[in-house]
């Protein structure tokens, strides 16, 4: 008797049963009246295909919860065995819960936390507090994780990290796949490796297959040539190195002295791999923005190994009031400033000279030379056309207009305006006085100013969540 109550001490192999559990222990407290039983010695518990060991147990059978402590406390499932020092176990509902660090390990992988639930009829568990998995290919860091064991799925619900030798996941929501290694990530989520980083709102990884793909405020940063591109979606083929985005897409491309913006409706980004040389190819709507140049069409392809930019489908360059217009264009970077253009087939190149006044040039092909940002000079290769306004010196008043026609010509350019042409073979020239000329006489054939389409910087800026982007990026 203690305090009123009868005790049963019962000593040697001792073994009870309740409700579908057994218990076994060396020596025992049995305390008939509350109920309850206090066991010692290599404790053992097999409860619904589960078994626990302890060195001692607190047992209550009208709660039917049992407490184990000791050294080193094992709950065994079938694969997995969860250690620690102290575990409190629901028999009526085969829950288990450990609350001062844990670990749980089966023949892949090793999981500690601080505390952590183990549902043995559902077969999974919740972790929590400094949650970290061990596998041989990752290392799994996170605040709050659910494990189901069947499934083999991981479900987190707090900023999760998971390390490999080769990249770098993190998002605040999601699951992961822990054989298969396939994420499913939401919120603020991203994958990043040594040669590119890819954020969204949601993000879907398969690691086997290295393909990756972001939704929602897609950044995608290609480390190695300094390239951040914007959009809704985008996917990446890491084995080929190769990116796709799509949907309000914008790209950067820091250069020496400044910034190029390229946007489009989708925007291809291969990397510098398997013989490939690294690139953008945009298409649909092309539009791109230099503090020097502008440029539109329909599709691009801007080589970054060779510094070129080539348009395709009705291209337009502006160069400050210059505009270059052919078949097609192919601009060649250096230094990170525009050193040179090839305009092929029905190339023409106006000039704007006062608010009515264009000087203009055609021609077969044309070469356009830029100097410091600035337009130089322009070789015409055949078909050569061009009308200029002579004007004083003295005051800027018109003088009259030239019509000249010449196969091959150079024209010179100051301070962007045209200055001085050179003819290679005899022209057919015809200079027509202030008042003789017409409207006929201003415009060759096929001319069309744009202005109104030159991009502006505004169009870049003002893609979706564009604003902000453009702040943490020069952060």
């Amino acid at each position: 008797m203690f305090n009123g109550e009868k005790i049963n001490k019962v000593l040697g192999s001792v073994i009870f049963t309740h409700d579908g559990a057994t218990m076994y222990c060396d020596s025992a407290y049995q305390y008939v009246k509350s109920n309850k039983i206090d066991a010692f010695g290599h404790v053992r518990i097999i409860d619904n295909g589960t078994t626990v060991y302890g060195d001692v147990l607190y047992y209550n059978g009208d709660t039917q919860l049992a407490k184990i402590r000791g050294k080193e406390v094992r709950l065994v499932d079938a694969n997995q065995t969860l250690t620690t020092q102290f575990l409190d176990y629901n028999m009526k509902t085969s829950t288990g819960v450990y609350f001062n660090g844990g670990k749980v390990v089966d023949s892949e992988s090793t999981l500690t936390s601080q505390r952590g639930t183990y549902y043995n009829q559902a077969k999974k568990y919740t972790f929590k507090e400094n949650v970290k998995l061990v596998r041989k290919n990752y290392t799994l860091y996170s605040d709050t994780l659910e494990y189901h064991s069947s499934s083999k799925l991981a479900y987190f619900h707090g900023p999760t990290h998971i390390y490999s030798d080769s990249q770098h996941l993190f998002a605040k929501k999601g699951q992961y796949h822990t054989v298969k290694e396939i994420s499913r990530f939401k919120d603020s989520a991203y994958v990043e490796t040594k040669e590119f980083k890819l954020t969204g709102d949601s993000l879907f990884f398969d690691n086997a297959a290295d393909i990756s793909k972001a939704f929602q405020n897609v950044k995608l940063t290609s480390i190695k040539d300094t390239i951040t591109v914007f959009g809704d979606a985008a996917t990446r083929w890491g084995k080929l190195g190769f990116s796709k985005v799509y949907g309000n897409a914008v790209a950067l491309k820091k250069l020496e002295k400044d910034t190029l913006y390229l946007l489009a409706d989708t925007l291809i980004n291969q990397e510098d791999t398997l013989g490939r040389k690294s690139g953008i190819t945009a298409y649909n709507h092309v539009k791109l923005f230099h503090q020097d140049f502008q440029g539109k069409s329909d599709s691009l392809i801007y080589l970054l190994t060779d510094s070129t930019i080539s348009m395709f489908r009705d291209p337009v360059l502006w160069s400050k009031n210059n505009q270059i217009t052919g078949d097609t264009v192919l601009a060649i970077l250096k230094n990170g400033e525009i050193n040179r253009a090839y305009v092929n087939t029905n190339s023409f190149v106006i000039s704007h000279d006062t608010l009515t006044r264009f000087n203009q040039i055609k021609g077969r092909n044309m070469v356009a030379y830029f100097k410091e940002g600035d337009l130089d000079y322009v070789d015409v290769l055949g078909n050569g056309e061009s009308i200029y306004y002579a004007k004083d010196d003295a005051d800027n008043s018109l003088i009259g207009l030239n019509y000249i026609i010449c196969s091959n010509m150079i024209i010179y350019f100051k301070k962007n305006q045209l200055n001085q042409i050179s003819f290679l073979r005899k022209p057919d020239a015809k200079f027509i006085p202030p008042q003789q000329i017409s409207p006929s006489d201003r415009e060759l054939k096929n001319f069309k100013w744009r202005e109104e389409i030159k991009p502006q910087l505004y169009e870049f800026i003002s893609r979706t969540n564009f604003s902000n982007r453009i702040i943490v990026e020069n952060q």
